[in-house]
Order: C-alpha cells, then sequence, then structure tokens
C-alpha cells in the first residue's frame, strides 16, 4: 500500500479516487507521494523514499526541482483541472459587466418592504425610447467619422486586393493622392 501525504487541504472529491492501493497519511516521513497545493516545499527536507510529488493545479514553482531531480522524485502538475470553474468565472464576469446585476440586486434589497416592488420594476419600461435614442446617439458617435477626432480624410468602403494586384496599378482617392 502506497502511503500519500497531502501538504494543503486537498478536496475529498480528489482523494475519493483513490483507490485502495492508496493510504492517506498525516506524516510526511515515511511517504510514497506527497499532495501539493500551494505550499513552498523549498525549504522543506524531502524524506528518504518519496516517489513522487503532484502539484494539484498549473506550475511547479514551489516545488524544489533540483532537489527532486537529484533524488530521482517525479514531479508532475495537473493543468487544467479547475478548467470548468475558470469557465463558469469568466461567463459569470462577462454577464455581471455586461447588466448592472449588483444594481439590481441592490434595489431589490432596498425595495423589499414595498409591496408593490413588481409594479415599481415594469414602471422604467415607459422610459425605452429614451434608452433607444440614447443609444443610437451613441452608435452614431461611434461610427460617425469626425474631423476632430480623424484627421485624414474618411476611406472609401471597398475591398482593394493588393495580394494580386501589383502596387503600380493601385489607383487611390483622389485625397490620398495629394499624401
Amino acid at each position: 500500500m502506497k502511503k500519500i501525504h497531502c501538504l494543503n487541504a486537498i478536496s475529498t472529491y480528489g482523494t475519493a479516487l483513490l483507490t485502495e492501493e492508496y493510504e492517506l497519511t498525516n506524516q510526511m516521513e515515511g511517504a510514497d507521494g506527497v499532495l501539493v497545493r500551494s505550499a513552498s516545499m523549498h525549504e522543506m527536507a524531502l524524506p528518504d523514499g518519496l516517489l513522487a510529488i503532484a502539484r494539484a493545479g498549473a506550475g511547479v514553482n514551489n516545488i524544489p526541482l533540483e532537489a527532486c531531480a537529484a533524488e530521482g522524485i517525479v514531479v508532475f502538475n495537473t493543468p487544467g483541472a479547475n478548467a470548468n470553474g475558470v469557465k463558469e468565472l469568466v461567463i459569470a464576469g462577462l454577464m455581471l459587466a455586461s447588466r448592472d446585476i449588483e444594481g439590481g440586486i441592490r434595489w431589490c434589497k432596498e425595495n423589499q418592504e414595498d409591496e408593490n416592488i413588481s409594479k415599481s420594476a415594469e414602471k422604467p419600461k415607459v422610459h425605452l425610447p429614451d434608452v433607444k435614442s440614447e443609444a443610437r446617439s451613441l452608435v452614431s458617435l461611434v461610427l460617425a467619422p469626425s474631423v476632430q477626432r480623424l484627421p485624414m480624410p474618411a476611406l472609401p468602403l471597398e475591398w482593394m486586393c493588393t495580394d494580386t494586384t501589383p502596387s503600380s496599378q493601385l489607383t487611390l482617392p483622389g485625397d490620398f493622392q495629394e499624401m
């Protein structure tokens, strides 16, 4: 039976996957393998008989690689093990950034005593035309060329295929021929 020592609190979801061949131990001395998440092992004395160190996560910067190589200890990591958690946080961040979710939660807490909260939530729909006109003006502000922001003449919106057309045959609009 192989003895495994956990330097950090490793989730029981992971340690439960160990078969009967493995036993978790509280002592690093005599352990065949070590599971480490974030603890630094650079100052630790590595016990005799240690066969492997597994980093629960990406990277091995907290493990003394030279000392392990000299002792013949195999070191490996588990990059991507938390990829689903990272994806969930990215999606949550996108949702939080695209809508005022925090403001909505705050408004609900501030108005939780209101018996007509559902009617109060519906009232802002009257102002939708204002929102649309604000959106239109924002779009035109971003898309409309401005002499102040774009000092060069507006480019014609047509494709010029330069990979097959020799540069001597290209004709530029009149505004660019003067440059």
